[in-house]
């Protein structure tokens, strides 16, 4: 796996996680 696609990862996972606490 690319250096690219684990920060792409880990952005989207923060991203996601940012949208379910604001959904909560």
């Amino acid at each position: 796996m690319s250096l690219a696609s684990q920060i792409e990862k880990k952005s989207i996972k923060s991203l996601v996680n940012q949208i379910e606490e604001l959904t909560l």
